[in-house]
């Protein structure tokens, strides 16, 4: 079997918070019990049995991976010059043995084939997770679950800025931010700094891929954020707070569609975006009544509710600029998710919750037997369009969404 590394090091790694947030697979053909060996050889089977008929990563096997393992013998031979080469320079051989040495951070194979992580990390899933407890309002039974989060992320902050004069290498302050990946990666991204401090404010009454573009999404969580640290600390630059606040406010307003939507980078893609937008716009007192935007969101929304309640976004949106349904005309249960937490957020219960008791029933009548929801075809396209880890993210969408409709009619 393959077993789960989390936290741990190794030869040649370094680490500036002991390597929290670290995880890699390794295989083990002792690992687990002979009851979980053979579930693991019975979905290997069954995905034998069905490679041509399921999209790849899209069954049971995609959440019990294999590592492979990239030996040091693969690349020689090496000339013996390069080890008078200084260690800052990335072929010198010891330097290299720094880079192999993360190799089984992001790529590993699987039974389908070599799977590729470009972002490893876990800040997302945590924050979500937090969310979706406290939207369920259990945290009374989850205290100790919310701390580790909340440790989990302070260990995770960037400490230190990049080396050297860092702003001649084109790279901004990173101290005191969060990474998408994990804080040795160390490059700082404005929504997970934003989520992070978001978590803080929540948890603590319980204890073009290269080039920097502006974001709908980053805005709103750096909108959320802001507002929470101002009510939490409404005398700390407040001046300061405020304007940023107020000019991302006119930054979301403006990017608006003629349509009502916003498009979404880091997620598909209109659905994502408006979501994004109307929580944004929420935080600073927005609401159906009071604001044309929002009005207008909810419009797009319900007009791109499929029959059965759901909603079915396609990649091929971030693609084309334009919304496109998925084939068949086929619900996407995260797609769904986003849709209704946007609805959720503009107060579409209190007008009229039909069409979220219809998606509520939709994501409920997907649920497998053991609690977790189908994996399906990946949700995060534009510049985050690579295979990530959402499995996970799956069942924290749809738990948080189910809250208030769980009564006779839904």
């Amino acid at each position: 079997m393959w077993k789960l590394k989390v936290a741990e090091g190794g030869p040649w790694l370094k680490s500036g918070n002991n390597h929290i947030g670290r995880e890699t697979w390794e295989f083990d053909p002792n690992f687990g019990s002979n009851e979980e060996r053979e579930a693991v050889d019975s979905a290997r089977e069954e995905f034998q049995k069905n490679r041509f008929r399921t999209r790849h990563s899209s069954d049971i096997l995609a959440r019990m991976q294999v590592l492979g393992v990239f030996e040091w013998s693969g690349v020689n031979p090496i000339p013996p010059e390069f080890f008078l080469l200084p260690s800052f320079v990335p072929i010198q051989p010891d330097a290299f043995k720094r880079h192999l040495a993360r190799v089984a951070d992001f790529l590993w194979v699987g039974e389908d084939g070599m799977k590729v992580r470009v972002c490893a990390g876990q800040l997302w899933d945590v924050a979500f997770a937090v969310r979706a407890i406290l939207a369920c309002n259990i945290a009374d039974e989850y205290g100790s679950t919310l701390k580790k989060a909340h440790d989990f992320i302070k260990a995770s902050q960037i400490m230190d800025n990049p080396s050297g004069n860092f702003s001649r290498k084109f790279r901004h302050v990173s101290k005191g931010g969060w990474a998408f990946q994990v804080a040795d990666q160390g490059w700082q991204v404005s929504d997970c700094t934003a989520e992070a401090l978001k978590i803080f404010n929540m948890t603590e009454i319980y204890a073009d891929i290269m080039v920097e573009h502006q974001y709908v999404e980053c805005t709103s969580s750096v909108i959320q954020a802001l507002v929470l640290f101002r009510e939490k600390y409404p005398g700390h630059r407040k001046d300061e707070i405020d304007k940023c606040i107020r000019r991302a406010t006119e930054f979301i307003e403006k990017l608006q569609n003629d349509d009502g939507s916003w498009f979404g980078s880091w997620g598909i893609c209109f659905t994502y975006g408006t979501w994004f937008a109307i929580e944004g716009l929420s935080a600073v007192g927005q609401n159906y009544s009071n604001s044309m935007n929002i009005r207008k969101a909810c419009e797009f929304l319900l007009s791109k509710q499929l029959r059965n309640g759901g909603w079915s976004e396609s990649h091929l949106s971030s693609r084309t600029k334009a919304y496109t349904n998925l084939d068949w005309g086929k619900s996407h249960i995260v797609n769904t998710a986003w849709a209704m937490l946007a609805l959720m957020k503009a107060g579409q219960e209190e007008r009229d919750s039909t069409p979220l008791h219809k998606a509520a029933r939709l994501i409920m009548s997907m649920q497998l037997d053991n609690g977790d929801f189908p994996q399906e075809l990946d949700s995060h396209g534009g510049g985050a369009a690579d295979y990530l880890k959402r499995t996970f993210e799956n069942d924290v969408f749809h738990t948080g969404r189910k809250r208030g409709f769980g009564s006779e009619k839904s």
